[in-house]
């Protein structure tokens, strides 16, 4: 079974690295059509479109720790009783923050790692990206 899970790893974080370069590489036009042209409108839509971003992205790797848990029955993260809790624990992960008030056990550790590892730089990313955005429509 790891070899599932490094498998499908593998398959979530090329989709998040993927989504995540397309969606930054639409933003312009987004704000755009948003009317978000400079200064604080700017900001406040790109900060509001990053945001989604990142939640879409930790929504992924939830509904993965769920199905590989409860449906493939891959390990276990303890404490979890709701399917929120999922959606919980990919929040810590991605972000690095991790409480520790849930955590992970048997093979599903390996993907808890590896959102962490695509969290950082997808935050890392969107940083960058930020700077840049704000920098060149100030």
């Amino acid at each position: 079974m790891i070899v599932v899970v490094w498998i499908l790893s593998f398959v979530i974080s090329t989709v998040v690295v993927t989504f995540h370069v397309t969606a930054l590489r639409k933003a312009e036009s987004v704000l755009s059509l948003l009317g978000a042209a400079k200064g604080w409108n700017r900001r406040m839509a790109s900060t509001a479109y990053i945001l989604a971003l990142h939640w879409l992205e930790v929504i992924l790797f939830g509904g993965l720790y769920f199905i590989l848990v409860r449906v493939m029955n891959v390990g276990e993260i303890v404490g979890t009783t709701h399917i929120r809790d999922y959606f919980y624990f990919s929040a810590t992960s991605y972000t690095s923050l991790g409480f520790g008030d849930l955590y992970p056990t048997g093979e599903i550790r390996v993907l808890a790692g590896i959102e962490a590892l695509v969290g950082l730089i997808m935050i890392g990313w969107t940083v960058a990206f930020t700077f840049n955005s704000v920098t060149k429509h100030e």
